[in-house]
């Protein structure tokens, strides 16, 4: 079908119903807290995370404390699609800001790969740009603090502000040697500490990741 919106904007969509020309299509929204919306980039990054959160039922709270993950493991320009791309941060943190959740409520926050150093990774990737562009303060997660926590037996060294606040998963999907594709689980990897990440990587990582996002 060739849907129309109010502004007379066109867009095909597939779909199992029957339509006739001039029904209305209403896209259903999520029933439980357990759903998953996938939107397609019509126009523009802004619109398809608000149309996102819309289909969940989700709203932020006014006295939410974020903390927004990116994946910025390496330094490399936003063109390579290695890391989370800044259009795509923007676009998150105008919606938190519009949520009127204050901007010292919003922490991004990241390390790079072992070895590399964030902030460079951050810079080189247009992320630390836009964090000043809003004022909000970007923290490079090696510097700590950490806090050990256990999970089904095992004990993680993670970042003290991800356990204190929402996290928002903003990863970028591309593949990895290890695991075969890095996305929303593979990103929460770096939450934790140098040791810690060394020893899940090292040990049995497909095991591991469970384990801390739980």
């Amino acid at each position: 079908i060739l849907l129309q919106d109010e502004f007379g904007n066109k867009l095909p969509k597939k779909t199992m119903k029957e339509y006739i020309i001039n029904d209305n299509y209403v896209q259903q929204k999520a029933k439980t807290q357990d759903a998953v919306s996938a939107v397609k980039i019509k126009y523009d990054i802004y619109e398809a995370i608000k149309e996102s959160l819309e289909l969940l039922n989700f709203n932020f709270n006014s006295d939410d404390k974020i903390l927004v993950k990116p994946s910025i493991a390496y330094a490399a320009y936003s063109y390579q699609a290695i890391n989370t791309n800044p259009e795509f941060l923007d676009a998150l943190l105008r919606i938190l800001l519009e949520s009127e959740i204050k901007k010292e409520n919003i922490l991004v926050a990241e390390q790079a790969l072992i070895g590399s150093d964030a902030m460079d990774a951050a810079s080189k990737a247009g992320i630390l740009e836009v964090c000043k562009k809003y004022g909000i303060e970007f923290a490079d997660i090696s510097k700590g603090p950490f806090e050990e926590i256990e999970s089904d037996g095992y004990k993680f060294s993670i970042f003290k502000e991800a356990l204190n606040r929402k996290i928002v998963n903003a990863p970028i999907m591309k593949t990895n040697f290890q695991i075969g594709i890095s996305g929303a689980l593979e990103n929460l990897a770096r939450l934790a500490d140098e040791q810690t990440q060394r020893k899940m990587y090292f040990e049995d990582i497909e095991r591991k990741l469970p384990k801390l996002a739980r």
